[in-house]
This record gives structure tokens, sequence and C-alpha cells, in this order.
């Protein structure tokens, strides 16, 4: 989203107020900011909004008036068929409060058992003690937390009762938490263990009870009351108030509506940066959130969600919310930890196991009642939509291997068998995801069942522009349209190299790659900057293939931090982007291809793949292995490496220097390649399949005059295949044959890759004969 600032050095960009006369309710005003739009028949195209609320980039605006002169403010309204409903918008982030109370400093007001505990919760075992009662400011949703390293909340009995509209409820007992992150989260200073979150009416009073007939209570007892703020406007609920499903038919190939964390008012600053990514998925975990099943809107339920993401970060201390995603008792689904709900991203739902496994919770309490239909119909619609992107059968058992920890039943290196659709006591000391919804678990596999097993066309999207570089930006909208951070790689084929390195990056930081030229940035590119607000842009490449004139061009579009990462060649620079990805963690295995003009497309297929398991690309040539790359290899530490291509690519000697490098033998070496460029992309899709899934996969021209359009499509982090102009590549057929898609995505205009290549992968994806070469 596009900040308030008052814009500078751009003379076409004018801040203005938009009003919608489509809203009910009275018009909606916003700021906006109308960049390089130009006036025709008083029309313009909002290219960037901010302030109260968000129209959306790029519709249509009617000028009343004369447009504002640079600097100045002015109306436009809202062309009224262009308008977006206010349950479409992105609204104004809600203010979340939080009110952290330590419960030592809670005067005391009654006392059993030992005398010691008159004054502070740090006191003689076997005591019972009693705040008083606490004003405080409103709250919805409660819990308390404790330093990590204390790890004696599992011997404590902690209660609470709260008060609302004048009225005390009974005392209820908060369940300590069963729900860990996994190691490299947990690490982290700030992490505190807790209670499960517990869910209230609005209320401004509290009472905490500490009982505890084993230990003295830890020190740092934190009281967490929260309150998760109003939000204007909400994302559309699939459901009815009865509970009663409502969404239109689907099956696993097609994603279920899910509730965006834009729209539920998701504040991102509460969250680490930088996710975390699993090799695959194996199994999904059904949790509840144990809170109040009285809510009686979408508007509240949205509210819990981001009062148990505000606990989950700012009172907890972990990464982002535990969960993968969240469905009310209406059935709608909402978007929970960042990362990309198609994306196999490293959750925090299931202690000891957050490895290979997504976390589905359902806001409420099913220990006291029992899932709705519409409840389990969206448990079980995002559950094989998740489990079909990695064609994980429902109905069989996988291998888990436990990490351990106090939250899990199984001790670290453990494997255990356990059904690919699980609950979270399966594996976890706890009762969640509550007795009722646990006795529903058949009737959720079955429903998972019958939605993979229907019978569907893949569906086939072209992503293209007239050159590629309106290819790379038309890949933006589609790749994190909302991430205000942008990859910048050289676009001319002299340069072209430096991009193949770049998707890794590009996924880890959820950001799109677009191309530019050596002196200036193409107007469409701009554009593309401007229309998501970018204030990070990555440089990839020295001034000789992205000069000033591409940073200035940057500059003027918003961006406030330019990153340049470059090297003396493209081996060094390939190294400084593997170093880069480096600071925030990669997989134990790294990738090594050709640099070599005549041999790089071979490294094109790999991009997408290696982006989505956080294994960096590395250059090497013919004649031997660069020192930088050899460096590289020594700091990264990887424990196994894979090379990209034959051995006129990478040459036996290359590839035995990189072992030696890092104490490797020749064990630690796989190979991936073909006959040629088709094949090898074939076999690189082959070894990946099995972790990043066969869902959706990326076509794209292997022809040298169309490799650019392949560069960008690395951030996609998805399986690519290399097509000629001709017939396809009897390797391509059968691998496509073979394998259960249900997305393509073609990435470049008819030129790059023809409606006859398209209707010969669908021939062959349906079974049909196809001619081949």
């Amino acid at each position: 989203m596009a900040t308030d600032d008052e814009p500078r050095g751009e003379p076409r960009r004018r801040r203005v107020t938009v009003s919608d006369p489509g809203a009910s309710a009275g018009a909606i005003r916003r700021r906006a900011f109308l960049t390089g739009a130009g006036v025709l028949g008083g029309t313009v195209i909002l290219a960037a909004c901010a302030g109260e609320g968000r129209v959306r980039l790029g519709a249509e605006a009617q000028v009343d008036g004369q447009l504002p002169r640079a600097g100045g403010t002015g109306q436009v309204r809202l062309i009224a068929a262009e308008a977006v409903s206010p349950s479409q918008m992105q609204m104004q982030v809600p203010q979340t409060q939080v009110q952290q109370i330590d419960v030592q400093d809670m005067t005391a007001s009654r006392v059993a058992g030992s005398s010691g505990l008159a004054a502070t919760v740090r006191a003689d075992v076997g005591g019972k003690w009693v705040s008083a009662t606490h004003e405080v400011r409103s709250f919805r949703l409660l819990g308390m937390t404790w330093p990590a390293a204390a790890r004696q909340g599992a011997q404590l009995v902690l209660a609470v009762r709260v008060r609302s509209g004048g009225q005390w409820s009974a005392w209820q007992v908060l369940e300590v938490m069963e729900t860990a992150p996994a190691r490299s989260e947990a690490s982290s200073a700030q992490v505190r263990e807790g209670t499960e979150p517990l869910a209230v009416a609005s209320s401004d009073a509290v009472q905490v009870r500490v009982s505890s007939e084993t230990v003295a209570a830890p020190a740092g007892l934190r009281l967490e009351l929260i309150d998760p703020g109003e939000s204007t406007a909400h994302g559309t609920a699939e459901g009815t108030a009865d509970g009663t499903a409502r969404v239109a038919p689907t099956t696993f190939t097609n994603q279920p509506a899910i509730v965006t964390r834009a729209q539920w008012g998701a504040d991102e600053s509460y969250r680490n940066d930088v996710p975390h990514y699993n090799a695959t998925i194996k199994a999904a975990v059904i949790h509840h959130t144990a809170g109040s099943n009285d809510y009686t809107s979408p508007a509240e339920a949205q509210g819990e969600v981001r009062s148990v993401y505000a606990y989950h970060t700012r009172s907890l201390g972990w990464d982002d919310i535990g969960y993968h995603f969240l469905v009310d008792r209406f059935g709608t689904i909402y978007e929970g930890r960042a990362g990309g709900v198609d994306r196999p991203v490293r959750g925090a739902h299931a202690g000891g196991f957050n490895t290979d496994t997504f976390g589905v919770s359902v806001l409420g309490n099913y220990e006291t009642a029992a899932a709705t239909p519409a409840i389990v119909d969206s448990v079980a619609r995002v559950t094989a939509w998740k489990l079909g992107l990695h064609g994980v059968d429902p109905n069989a058992t996988t291998q888990l291997v436990s990490e351990g920890g106090g939250t899990s039943r199984y001790g670290a290196g453990t494997v255990v068998d356990v059904a690919t659709i699980i609950g979270h006591r399966d594996v976890g000391a706890t009762a969640c995801p509550g007795e009722h919804l646990y006795a529903q678990m058949d009737q959720i596999r079955s429903t998972v069942s019958s939605y993979l097993d229907a019978d569907v066309d893949p569906e086939v999207t072209r992503l293209a522009g007239g050159d590629r570089y309106e290819t790379s930006a038309a890949q933006a909208r589609e790749i994190y349209p909302d991430s205000r951070t942008v990859l910048i790689v050289a676009g001319e084929d002299d340069h072209l190299v430096d991009g193949l390195v770049a998707a890794p990056l590009a996924v880890q930081r959820q950001a799109p790659i677009l191309l530019s030229r050596r002196d200036h940035l193409p107007d469409v590119v701009a554009r593309e900057v401007q229309r998501r607000a970018a204030n990070t842009a990555y440089l990839i490449g020295g001034a000789s293939s992205l000069g000033e004139g591409v940073e200035q061009a940057l500059r003027a579009c918003g961006v406030t931090q330019l990153v340049r990462i470059a090297g003396t060649d493209r081996y060094d620079t390939a190294a400084q982007v593997a170093l880069k990805m480096a600071e925030a963690g990669t997989d134990d295995v790294a990738v090594l291809a050709s640099g070599e003009t005549e041999h790089m497309i071979d490294a094109l297929a790999v991009g997408g793949p290696a982006g989505l398991t956080a294994r960096p690309i590395l250059l090497t040539r013919a004649g031997g292995t660069p020192q930088v790359t050899l460096d590289a290899l020594q700091r990264l530490k990887p424990k196994s490496l894979v090379v990209v291509g034959g051995s006129a690519s990478v040459s036996p000697h290359s590839a035995a220097a990189a072992l030696a490098k890092v104490g490797l033998t020749t064990k630690s070496l796989v190979r991936i390649a073909g006959p040629d460029r088709y094949s090898t992309a074939t076999a690189i899709a082959s070894a990946w399949s099995g972790k990043t899934g066969t869902h959706t996969i990326i076509i794209a021209s292997g022809e040298q005059a169309n490799v650019a359009d392949a560069i960008s499509a690395g951030a996609h982090g998805r399986l690519t295949l290399l097509v000629p102009r001709g017939d396809l590549p009897g390797a391509t057929v059968q691998w496509l044959r073979s394998r259960a898609i249900s997305q393509v995505i073609v990435v470049g205009g008819a030129s790059a890759v023809s409606d006859s290549t398209v209707t010969q992968i669908m021939d062959a994806l349906k079974g049909k004969q196809v001619r081949s070469v």
C-alpha cells in the first residue's frame, strides 16, 4: 500500500480525494495518488492509492473539474462500473491494542494455602493466589505468557474471570498451549510460552487466579489482553449466519475462496518479513482455537483472527500467526501465515511436527460443541486443495520425523507413522481439535476424497505482453501482487545471465522479477512498480547491466530502498545473491549451473523449484569453477550439491572442485541432465516434483530469442517446462501424461509459445494422442 508521504520529484503525481458513489451508507472518501495518469475525456487511471482506504489500483476514475496541479489536491469520482464495493476493498488496517500486565504487579486480594503468596505470585509451593479485580481498557481476547526458559507452565493451573456488560463471568481455566514454533523460530529471545488464547465478549475488567501444587509460578508471568479493533470492510464470507454452506461447487483444482490477510486486516509490521519453507507437504493437521463459539458475524470472526495473530506475534513472540488457514463457523476460510497460500510455508501449529505439514484451525471450542456442516465442508475444501497441490492421498499414511520439544508426544528424531489428515492430539499432548471435531475427522477425510476424485480439465492462463518487459510486468501482477518489494534484472540479451540466479531470492523475499533496459526503466515496468507502491528494489547486476538511469527511475517511482547485489562478473554476482539469501536462511543443498552463454539455458528451468526449496544457484564454467563460486560454497556449507546440465555444461572437474571445497564426496552430488534443453527441463521437473507438487506448472519458450520470459517466470516458484516452436519433445509429452496437473501458466505471447503448442500440452494432459519429436 502506498504511503501518505507527499510525492516528490514527479510532476505528474497528483494527490486527490476519491469518492465512491457506488458505496452504500454514504460516499466513501479516500486519499489517493494519480501517478503518470494521463487525462483523456476527463478519465484518469488510479495508479497508486493510500490513506483512509484503498481503491482498486488501475480502476478508472472521473475527474470532477480540472485535474489538480502537481502537489495540489482535488476531487475525482470513481466511475460506477469500475468502483470496488466495500466488501472487496482492502481498507485501513484496524488498530489492534495489546495490553500486557505483569501478574506480579496485580494486587492480591485473597490467598489460600501458603501465607507466602500474599504479596507475590512468585512464592511458596502449594498455594493459590487470587488478584484483586483489575480495571482495564476494553479487550476481546486474553491469555497468559511467561519466559520460555521458565518451562513450568504445564504444572500451573491458571484461571481468569472477566467483566462484560457489568456482569462477571464464571472462572475459566486457561489451557497451557501445546503448540510451538519450529526450533529456528523458537530460538528468538522474544519467544515466550503461554496458555491458549481465550476469546471473550468485549470486557473491561479482569481477575486472575494462580494455583500451583508442585512448583512456584515462573517469574515474568504476564497477562495479555487484546482488542482487535474495528474494521470498516471485511472479506466476503462464503457462508451464512445459520452455519449452512453457501459456496459454488469446486474441486481440488480450484483454490477455494480465501479471505486474504489484507482483507481481514493483518498488520504486517507484527510479523517477521521472511517466511521459511518446508520442502513439501505430507500431511494436514486440524486444530481448534479453543476460544468462544459465540461470535455472531463475519466481522466478529475476523476480529478473532486478528486477535490470535496479535497473540502469536506480539505476546508469544512468534514470527507470524501459527496456522496456515483458519475457518469460522460460517464456513469462511482465512489466510493464515504469510508466504503464499499455495506454498509449503513452515508454520507454528504442532509442536515437533511443523516440518512438511500445514495447519487448519477452526475458530471456537469444539470440545463442547460439534462443528457445523459449513465448517466441515470448508475445512475439507481447503485441505483437499492444499493436499492436491502435492499429490497427497487423503486416505493414506505418511511418515513424519519429530523435532521433539515439550509439546510433542514423541522425542526428537522419532519417525512416526500418521494419517495424512490428523488432529493435533495425534502428535501433541493436547485435547485439540476438541472431542467433537476430532470425532468428525473421518467425515472430513471422506469429503476431501470426494473433492480430490473429481475429474476436471486443467486451467490454462497465458501471461504475456507486447515484449519481454511487458511480459515481466504481466507476471508481476500475478506473483505477490501486493508485495512492496521487487527484483530488477537486466532484460537485454548480453546481460540476461544475471537473471538466472534471481529466482530463489525473489521467492524468498516474496517479490516479482521485473526486466529492465540498461539505461532506463521501461514505462510498463515503472507503472507496475508504482501500482504496487514498491518501496524496496533489489538490482541484480552491476552498473554495466543496470545503470544509474534505472536507479533514478526507481526513486522517481517512490522506491526508497535500493539494494544492488553485484560482483565483478556474472559468477561473483551469483555468489553475492546466494550470500544475500543466506542472511535469511537457505536449504542445505546448493545448485551449480553453467554461467556460459551457450549453456545457460540449462539453468532456466531450475530457478522456480530452487526458489521454492530455498536453494541458492551458483554459476561455473567448463574450464573450471571460479574462485568466487568456491568461496561462496565454503561460506554456505551445503551438505549436498545439485548440478544442472550435462558434462558439456558443467564438467566433472568443476563439480569435483566444488565438492572438495566443502569437504563432500561424489555421494553428495546429484547431476540432473538430459540430451537437450527440453529433456533437461523435464528431468529437473521430475527431480523436484515431490517437493514442489505438480498442481501448477509453468510453460516457457526454450528458444534463445525468448529466454527472458522464463527468467521472470522463476519468481512463480513452480516447475518450468521449456518448449520449442514446433511439436513437443517426446520427453515432455510423457512427463505431462504421467502427472496430475490442474493449472498451466504459459509465459510469453503466441510468438514465443504458440497456441498450437498450448493445444498439444492440453491434449497430452487429457491423455490424447500428441505428435511429438
